[in-house]
């Protein structure tokens, strides 16, 4: 019977326990624990590590392709091959800044700035939740960081993932002017009369908390 190498072992291991390998120094490091991105902040909490921090960016508010997903962007790229065409081409995914968009309520200070993100090792943990319309977290978790709940905006052309945005609001210095890309709106609650969501202790038009709970 052939003997299993312990490398094997140790990636059934990651791919079951739900933990994460990183490099260091040019060496495969084995480090048990849990990655989230702490939106709309360039630090990681207290207690874990930070992998890296950068820019949110994601697909144009009218854009009806591109992926569907937020990306934190690392400030500086690395690109394997010379670009095959000269300029911006229609045949491609584009992926854009992300702003807030936000005329009143939560942030409205930050309008058209960019969102900051950072990426979080937690090494005391394994699972990670975003807990949506509370800012704590269910008993036995522990917050990692708490905010409001931002997506597009409901007319948009864009279907994006929801995501909790820390609730210091930060932004990438010297951005302040209404380009072009993704928008990060504050999500308020629907509860019709008959639905499944209660309008009580709901109430529509409030603007939802979240948070990002580790166990």
């Amino acid at each position: 019977m052939a003997m299993i190498s312990v490398n094997v072992l140790a990636a059934v291991c990651f791919l079951f326990l739900g933990f994460t390998r990183v490099a260091s120094g040019g060496e495969a490091t084995s480090v048990f624990g849990v990655v989230f991105t702490r939106w709309g902040h360039n630090d990681c909490p207290a207690l874990t590590t930070k992998v890296y921090n950068g820019v949110m960016a994601g697909s144009r508010h009218n854009n009806s392709g591109d992926g569907y997903k937020y990306l934190c962007l690392p400030p500086v790229p690395t690109y394997d091959e010379v670009e095959v065409e000269p300029g911006m081409q229609t045949d491609r995914g584009y992926i854009h800044h992300t702003q807030y968009y936000t005329p009143s309520g939560p942030f409205e200070s930050k309008q058209y700035q960019d969102v900051p993100c950072a990426v979080c090792l937690d090494g005391r943990h394994s699972n990670v939740i975003l807990h949506p319309a509370r800012n704590d977290c269910p008993y036995g978790w522990a917050v990692e960081y708490h905010g409001y709940l931002m997506s597009p905006r409901y007319s948009s052309d864009r279907v994006m993932e929801y995501v909790c945005v820390d609730i210091e609001g930060r932004v990438v210095p010297g951005t302040i002017a209404d380009v072009p890309g993704a928008h990060l709106y504050p999500v308020e609650v629907v509860c019709p009369t008959g639905g499944g969501i209660p309008c009580l202790p709901y109430i529509g038009g409030y603007e939802l908390t979240c948070a990002v709970c580790a166990v």
